[in-house]
């Protein structure tokens, strides 16, 4: 539906076109496809040394998605990222600046690659994956005319401006690339249902029952807010914040957490909205 409101509205306004860029880095299987025929087409002294320098990656992305690194594999793999995007760097410096546009895809596909090397290395930090968003998105909107406006969909916790998981959330690195220029949106429901995985090890999609929020949540207390015949309520966490009499919205508050995984219950994660929020 998404796509199609899009090409339906490009095609009365020409001139202002709508597009859509992905910007997460847990894959990196286009990334490096994309670098390698970048350099085969234009490069191709060092294709097939950038192509074996990322094919013990690749390969285990081969056999199944999201693989493990063996003990002091994950330090290869992400020292040969590096070792092929200095590779890559340094050619471009060497040659004239032709295929502009396809030359600084190559440098992010390169880019992509390290970072998602990275975080194979360091699995269990999630300050790397939220970080290294935060930059790709920082790259897209560069790559955009002056004033161009851009909306990122991700989970609330990561576009939230606090700590998300013992690390450091997208938003809050968004929030020192931007500053004022940055609208916090979190979206959530009481009740209904939504589309995900069965689990985290099992990727086949599923509509999930999104059972009733529970009472002293946000949901809840919106659901109870909500007036007759409407449907949804838009919160200005900002003007709350700043009313002395909504001490509530400063102190921690059950939220629903629901993202790539279908989970049952989802509220084990208080957030403070004031924080959070616009």
């Amino acid at each position: 539906d998404l796509v199609e409101w899009m090409r339906a509205y490009n095609a009365r306004a020409p001139k202002q076109p709508l597009s859509f860029v992905g910007f997460d880095m847990q894959d990196p299987q286009q990334p490096m496809d994309s670098l390698v025929a970048y350099l085969r087409r234009h490069d191709p002294a060092i294709a097939d040394e950038v192509r074996d320098l990322l094919a013990p990656h690749r390969e285990a992305w081969r056999k199944g998605d999201y693989p493990r690194p063996a003990e002091g594999e994950g330090a290869q793999w992400l020292a040969n990222a590096k070792r092929a995007e200095e590779l890559l760097a340094q050619r471009m410096l060497d040659t004239p600046p032709d295929h502009v546009t396809e030359r600084r895809w190559a440098l992010q596909n390169a880019r992509v690659v390290v970072q998602c090397a990275a975080q194979a290395h360091d699995p269990w930090n999630p300050s790397i994956r939220d970080s290294c968003m935060a930059a790709n998105i920082a790259w897209t909107l560069a790559q955009q005319p002056e004033g161009t406006r851009m909306a990122v969909w991700a989970h609330d916790a990561h576009i939230g401006r606090t700590g998300f998981a013992n690390g450091t959330s997208m938003g809050a690195h968004m929030q020192r690339l931007f500053g004022e220029r940055l609208r916090v949106v979190g979206i959530s429901t009481y009740a209904g249902s939504y589309r995900a995985t069965r689990g985290f090890a099992d990727h086949r999609p599923m509509d999930a029952r999104c059972f009733p929020a529970p009472v002293g949540s946000l949901e809840e207390a919106m659901h109870r807010a909500l007036p007759p015949h409407a449907s949804a309520i838009l919160l200005d966490v900002r003007a709350l914040a700043a009313d002395p009499k909504s001490s509530w919205i400063h102190a921690p508050r059950p939220v629903r957490s629901i993202g790539y995984s279908a989970f049952d219950f989802g509220f084990e994660q208080p957030t403070v909205l004031a924080s959070q929020f616009d």
